[in-house]
């Protein structure tokens, strides 16, 4: 029987905060603030949602052959044997199943949520099915991923009209483009190695004798991408804001976003292991700035104090879990 721990790994709960916060951050925009109870339960469906997808993902590129290729991905539990693939599809089974019950419950079977969720479940499958296959894998995924801060927004009572929702939109795009820059840029250069579609290989990224090619039309796709979602992040904030309080970690965020997108798409040596920590780096950045520019509205001069406060506790689990599943404190070992 796989043991607690191999469950986690397969799951990749070490990163569950990005989704978590998503979910939080769509519920706290719909419901007025950081002081509703629904909150509690919209963080805990965006861990269960990781665990599924992430589950999931784990078994399928495991099944289809992907993950047994990948000499990086040798310690995961499905491939040094501490569950059976049958354990597995049963343990995502479950979980699936939990999280699609729990979803319809705090969507209150209203139609909007429940096409919203639809999109999230459809985009999601095809992902974890058909991903590996397809060029343009990252539409899908950002579709799923990003597609649960408006399902949270709508189902904890979110206005269908007015400047919330103009605000709900502006974030939607916002993490639209920064799950597309995860897929697109940094998922195709750490998986270079691995004989699958890839986007940037077809626009000629090459990793030869350990050493990174990107031409200078990729560089340009990537800073487009992340130059566009800093700009609605500070739009949102533009739009938030009537004083000065959140731009210190607005400025904070951005520059180090920008900081690890440079050093992921600089031609010369590779190292792995660097790349995979400026990754995960870069994702908790971009995530932070969104709950940064959203901060406002979780309390009139407070707002970016719960902010900071919620970047510690989410750094905080990241690093306590990493080190518990993979024996690293920065550097996931995904």
């Amino acid at each position: 029987m796989a043991s607690f721990r191999a469950w986690l790994q397969l799951t990749r709960a070490h990163t569950a905060p990005l989704e978590m916060l998503i979910s939080l951050m769509g519920a706290a925009l719909g419901a007025g603030g950081l002081l509703s109870p629904a909150l509690a339960h919209f963080t805990l469906l965006g861990f269960l949602y990781h665990l599924t997808g992430y589950g999931q993902n784990s078994v399928e590129d495991f099944v289809r052959g992907y993950d047994r290729r990948d000499p990086h991905k040798a310690h995961h539990p499905l491939q040094r044997g501490a569950m059976t693939v049958e354990e597995a599809r049963g343990g995502v089974k479950v979980l699936f199943a939990g999280t699609l019950f729990y979803a319809l419950y705090l969507s209150h079977l209203r139609p909007l949520p429940l096409l919203l969720l639809l999109l999230v479940l459809i985009s999601g499958l095809i992902y974890n099915v058909k991903g590996k296959s397809i060029h343009f894998k990252f539409l899908p995924i950002a579709l799923a991923h990003s597609t649960l801060f408006p399902f949270a927004y709508f189902s904890s009572g979110g206005p269908v009209g007015g400047e919330t929702l103009h605000i709900m939109l502006l974030g939607y795009g916002f993490l639209i483009l920064q799950i597309t820059y995860q897929i697109l840029i940094e998922g195709d250069i750490k998986d270079l190695q691995v004989k699958e579609a890839s986007l940037l290989k077809r626009m000629g990224v090459r990793l030869k004798g350990g050493v990174l090619k990107v031409p200078l039309r990729v560089q340009l796709m990537g800073l487009s991408l992340k130059a566009s979602s800093l700009l609605l992040a500070l739009l949102i904030w533009h739009l938030l804001e009537d004083s000065l309080s959140a731009l210190p970690l607005l400025l904070l965020f951005s520059s180090l976003a920008l900081l690890f997108h440079f050093r992921l798409l600089k031609n010369g040596p590779f190292d792995h292991e660097g790349a995979l920590k400026d990754m995960a780096l870069e994702e908790v950045s971009s995530t932070f700035l969104l709950l940064s520019a959203l901060s406002p509205l979780y309390h009139p001069t407070l707002g970016p104090l719960l902010a900071l406060l919620l970047v510690l506790l989410s750094l905080s689990y990241f690093a306590i879990m990493n080190r518990f599943l993979w024996g690293t404190t920065l550097t996931p070992k995904v």
